[in-house]
């Protein structure tokens, strides 16, 4: 019978086999890190994403792949490779030391090391037009990328050669090509070209090589280049024809150049014509000939012979000249060969008038109601300035740039400063412009620009006090209103006439509490113009005239008004006068056959001033005049202006003594200021 074990054997025991349960588990743990057995699961992916992936040898196709890899005493490493056309093969050995949970493989462009030679001569070497050569060079190396397109096809490159006065080289490199050298040639520049000749019918002669008989072409003939300094070597153009000098020019790669004519000399002789005012404007057969720096006309002329007689060829030759303000009659003569005469002298006559263009604003009634049209319109101007023997000389006020158009003027009312519109544009009535202007009353100082070039302004006219003026404007679209505008500095323009109608040529009177606007209107519905009456402040406006009436001007006193109205048979007009009212109009002028305007008071009233204009004269030039009458006798006006010019616009010196008008004497439109007896 066997002994019994008592409780603390047992424990014993049991404490032994927990002990050696223990350290089993921890010789399996360093058992492990010393070689035993691991797992990874690691993801695969490649750059480019679809390269075929070989793990351990075995193929498993493109990524990305899920693997779990065993790394064991036996395998401690796994073989991952990646690979596709046109990039480089790329291996992996995956450990159990790799981190992570995902690896890619990015496989780099295959390349190959290529050769280029250029010859005969160094070159700038370019690689898909990328320079790899900064200096000109004869031999390089290079390792060269290449990639695949999307079927798999090798991408070739382009390889060049450049040098001036060569044609570029070219070569197209892929990378399966059986040499790694490229071998570019260099060929001289060719071109092809005509030779043609004046007169034709010539031989012509490259380098003593005949070409035929002129007009000739040559196909693809080589310029060579110095290799120096590359510049092209000139080779002998040779012409000849029975009868003339021989021709010999150099050509060479030009440029290009596919064509060449050669002039045949002929009898010729340098002609000078000295002209009578000096500087006129010399045209031989139709073309213009060359002034020089002595004011004379010099021109080389050429005689062939245009019979077989031997007789030479004439020239024609026109001679004219015209200025700003003054122009000379043209002559004609006939330049031969006068056995070598080099030397002509030519006399003109002046011509005393000059035509002069001017663009006026013109109203015109059409399905849409009233609109602003340019009217071009032609003027005979006198060159001389004066008024003739016996009258007053007028001085010019303005000195503005040549071909400057002037519309309508005023004065202020202290006679300090003169206020005008200038035109611009004209060719279509949308380009129809204008700027309102102020200059010293004697012409002094420089401009004060009230308004742009950007709207249609028109008819200015000053208030009494001289603080502002009004005037009529497109500004507000595209009809005609009337606005007002300081001329002390306050700012901003106020539109005082609101509405459906077309507004023109405003005037203030002097009343201290609430100015009255006076202003010509044309409604959609009537072909004749209304005068219409407003307070400033109110839109009550009142129709004045029962037989209408344009250009309407306040009387000074308040109690009159000055206007005009067509004469419905003659289509002129006349100047009438009214109460401030509308009543009692009479015909101050009434010249049915004369057309007259441009009505302006004198301060006092006592006087007007208006232009007139009678029908045109024999040559069918019109012409225009300043004309003044006294009030109370209306029966004699008297001239003010004779000149053959255009002249009208008057305005008076607020003292009386003067009239400023405008003019186109001397050849521009100008302010002019005539004094009164």
């Amino acid at each position: 019978m066997m002994p019994h074990r008592g409780d603390g054997e047992r424990f014993a025991d049991e404490g032994n086999s927990m002990n050696r349960l223990s350290l089993g588990i921890i010789l399996l743990f360093l058992a492990t890190l010393a070689g035993g057995c691991a797992r990874k699961n690691l993801t695969l992916t490649t750059a480019p994403p679809d390269a075929l992936l070989r793990i351990d040898g075995e193929d498993v196709g493109p990524g990305p792949i899920a693997r779990q890899f065993k790394f064991t005493r036996r395998q401690p490493t796994h073989t991952i490779s990646a690979s596709r056309k046109g990039f480089k093969d790329q291996t992996v050995e995956l450990t159990r030391d790799f981190l992570g949970d995902s690896l890619r493989i990015d496989l780099k462009p295959e390349s190959r090391r290529i050769t280029i030679q250029v010859a005969p001569v160094q070159a700038i070497i370019k690689i898909d037009a990328e320079e790899i050569s900064r200096t000109p060079t004869a031999l390089i190396s290079r390792q060269i990328e290449f990639g695949v397109d999307a079927q798999n096809r090798w991408k070739p490159h382009v390889v060049t050669a450049e040098r001036p006065g060569f044609k570029m080289a070219r070569a197209v490199v892929s990378f399966d090509d059986p040499s790694p050298t490229v071998l570019l040639q260099l060929e001289p520049m060719r071109k092809s070209f005509t030779v043609s000749t004046d007169p034709s019918g010539a031989e012509v002669f490259l380098d003593d090589r005949s070409l035929g008989t002129s007009p000739v072409k040559v196909e693809n003939e080589p310029f060579p280049v110095r290799l120096d300094n590359n510049e092209s070597i000139p080779r002998t153009l040779r012409v000849i024809k029975p009868g003339y000098p021989e021709v010999r020019r150099q050509i060479a790669w030009d440029e290009g150049q596919s064509h060449y004519t050669v002039s045949l000399s002929v009898r010729t002789k340098d002609v000078r014509i000295l002209t009578d005012p000096p500087r006129a404007t010399v045209a031989i057969d139709e073309a213009q000939v060359r002034t020089d720096e002595d004011g004379h006309v010099v021109a080389t002329l050429e005689f062939p012979p245009i019979a077989p007689t031997g007789e030479l060829k004439t020239y024609t030759a026109a001679i004219s000249k015209k200025t700003d303000s003054t122009e000379w009659e043209p002559k004609a003569m006939v330049i031969g060969w006068d056995d070598g005469q080099s030397e002509y002298s030519v006399k003109l006559r002046e011509v005393l008038t000059r035509t002069v263009a001017s663009v006026e604003p013109e109203l015109v009634r059409g399905e849409d109601g009233w609109s602003v049209v340019p009217r071009a319109r032609t003027w005979v101007a006198m060159k001389e300035l004066t008024e003739g023997p016996g009258r007053p000389s007028p001085v010019q006020v303005t000195q503005l740039p040549a071909g400057t158009i002037i519309d309508s003027l005023t004065i202020s009312p202290d006679a300090s400063q003169l206020l005008f519109v200038v035109l611009q544009g004209g060719r279509g009535a949308e380009e129809l412009r204008s700027q309102l202007r102020l200059v010293r009353a004697d012409g002094s100082g420089g401009e004060q620009l009230l308004t742009d070039f950007k709207a249609l302004d028109l008819t200015p006219a000053f208030s009494p006090d001289g603080k502002s003026i009004v005037f009529s404007s497109n500004r507000a679209g595209k009809r005609l209103s009337i606005w007002q505008l300081s001329v002390a500095g306050a700012p901003g323009v106020t539109q005082l006439t609101l509405g459906l109608t077309t507004d023109l040529w405003p005037c203030m009177d002097s009343d201290p509490q609430q100015p009255r606007l006076f202003y010509e209107a044309r409604t959609d519905g009537r072909a004749a113009p209304r005068i219409y009456m407003t307070r400033l402040g109110t839109t009550i406006r009142t129709d004045l005239s029962a037989l209408g009436g344009a250009q309407p001007r306040i009387s000074p006193k308040g109690d009159a008004l000055l206007f005009t109205v067509v004469n419905e048979r003659s289509g002129k007009r006349d100047i009438y006068r009214m109460s401030d009212r509308g009543e009692r109009p009479e015909n101050l002028t009434n010249t049915p056959e004369v057309d007259e305007f441009d009505p302006a008071w004198s301060a006092d009233a006592g006087r007007i001033a208006y232009a007139s204009e009678p029908p045109p004269d024999a040559t069918g030039a019109p012409n225009r005049d300043v004309w003044m009458m006294d009030m109370t006798r209306r029966d004699a006006p008297t001239r003010l202006t004779a000149n053959a010019s255009a002249d009208d616009c008057p305005a008076w010196d607020p003292a009386g003594e003067a009239i400023y008008f405008r003019s186109n004497r001397g050849g521009e439109w100008a302010i002019w200021r005539i004094g009164l007896k």
